[in-house]
This record gives C-alpha cells, structure tokens and sequence, in this order.
C-alpha cells in the first residue's frame, strides 16, 4: 500500500513545488547502486582545477572505500572506520593500474601520499564551540602508507557519519574515471550542475567550452565526452536547448552538431 501510494502521487502531484519535496527525497533514495554520492557534496560556485581535482578526489575514495572491509574505532567520543588495502588495488579502481606498475619505487609512494594529504585537508565535519568546550571532528583523522613485501599499504580512518552518508543521486564507474583534465572539468561540471534540488537542471555549454584553450580536434572531443557523461546520469531522454540564436528547441538525442550550436541545456532528473 506504501509503494501504490508513492507511484500514484508522483502521477498527480505537480513534482516541481517547494511542498513536494518530501516525495522527491523519497524516490531518489528509494534504490542505492553501489557507488552513489551526495548533493551537498558539489558547491555550485565555479572552483580552480586543483580544487575540482581535490573535491574529485574524495568522491573517488568514497566511492572506493565502499568495497574494502573495515574496523570501527572510537576517537574523542566520534566513530571511525578503519580501512586497510594495497595502494595497487586504488590505482585499478582508478583506471591507473597499468601506470602504477610503471612507476618508480619513490613517486608512486609520493604520489598517493599527495592524495591523501588533499582528502586530510577538508574542513572539519563538526566542530562545536563555547564558552566552557570546543570539539572539532574532521573526516579523515589518519592517514599511514607502508611497505609490506615490496609494495605499498594504505591505512585511512574515516568518519563514519561521512562513510554512511545518505545519497540521493547516482555516479556509475565511468564518471569516477578520468583521463585527463578537459574530462575532469567536464565530468565535475555536468555533476555540479545535476546537483540541485530543482528537477530541472541546466548547462551552459559555450561557458564550459570557452575555458579549454584547445584546437578544434580537442574541442570535438570534448562535445563528444559531454554528451556520454549525460549518458550515464539517471535523466530523461528529453532536453530543452537555448540555441545561440535564442531560438529554442526540444530535443530527445543531444549530438556534437547540436552541442556545437546550443548555449544552454535544460534536462530532467528521472525518479
């Protein structure tokens, strides 16, 4: 009686109001895949790229610590969850596997030390202030990289309110991968701007395009690498383009023709 309820009041309720929230809350947690993150995680001002690449990066963990065991510590009255796994078995879930083998001994160990400072380096999670206490928790307390027969160990505690969080939206293995940083900014644009509360969302695609100073190849690659990333997101096979001519057009198939024409794209979360 509870789902026939859910399915028919998303069939009459007028979806786009500030009093039907409650109903948009509950279909967009209704069925988690394994890897899923949160709204709130995507500020919607424009960031520099090595902050998107830090912002990035802790999805990236997130979603990776989600497949590896772990156990629960206590520190200064706040849970934690201690995961413990091959810095190998990181770089194959990033799609660097292959890089990895070919690093050397001194930057591979560097370079996920790098890492892991950034994830180190978010504000605190909780932080409580007066006149008689302050606590601050932060996400990651801990971070140990070691050698055990010849290859590197990570050792990460992090806070099992940031483990646990709930996720009211979906990013398949192809949107945590990225091979370079014209993928990463369009990537992190197309999440940014799926993250808001409103079930209509929008793009400006001259805006994203305009900050790559880069050949036209580079450029058609780029149209090409926007319309698969809004082929991986939970939207509706329909889109609105404000062209820039100021006409608009409806569409159901986004191709690098259109993308090359259109200055803003409207598209619509599926529940």
């Amino acid at each position: 009686m509870t789902q026939h309820f859910y399915l028919h009041s998303k069939k009459i309720l007028v979806l786009q109001h500030s009093y039907t929230d409650w109903i948009i809350n509950h279909f967009r947690r209704k069925e988690k895949p394994d890897a899923a993150f949160l709204v709130p995680y995507f500020n919607q001002k424009s960031l520099s790229l090595p902050h998107i690449k830090k912002v990035f990066g802790l999805l990236q963990f997130l979603s990776f610590s989600t497949t590896k065991p772990f156990e629960k510590i206590i520190l200064g009255h706040q849970q934690y969850y201690v995961i413990t796994f091959p810095l190998k078995d990181f770089a194959k879930f990033l799609g660097e596997e292959e890089n990895y083998n070919t690093y050397g001994d001194r930057y591979r160990r560097q370079k996920y030390i790098q890492f892991f400072n950034n994830l180190q380096c978010i504000k605190p999670l909780i932080t409580t202030f007066s006149d008689q206490t302050f606590q601050s928790s932060v996400a990651f307390p801990t971070v140990a990289i070691y050698k055990i027969n010849f290859d590197w160990v990570a050792q990460v505690s992090i806070a099992k309110n940031l483990y646990l969080y709930d996720h009211p939206f979906y990013l398949s293995k192809s949107l945590i991968i990225y091979k370079n940083t014209y993928e990463l900014q369009i990537k992190f644009q197309i999440l940014q701007n799926f993250s808001v509360d409103d079930l209509e969302k929008k793009l400006h695609v001259q805006k994203l395009l305009m900050r790559f100073n880069a050949s036209q190849k580079i450029q058609a690659d780029n149209k090409k690498e926007i319309i698969r990333q809004f082929n991986q997101l939970p939207i509706q096979e329909e889109y609105k383009l404000v062209l820039k001519n100021g006409q608009t057009k409806m569409i159901h198939k986004l191709t690098s023709h259109l993308i090359g024409k259109t200055k803003t794209i409207y598209f619509y979360e599926k529940l």
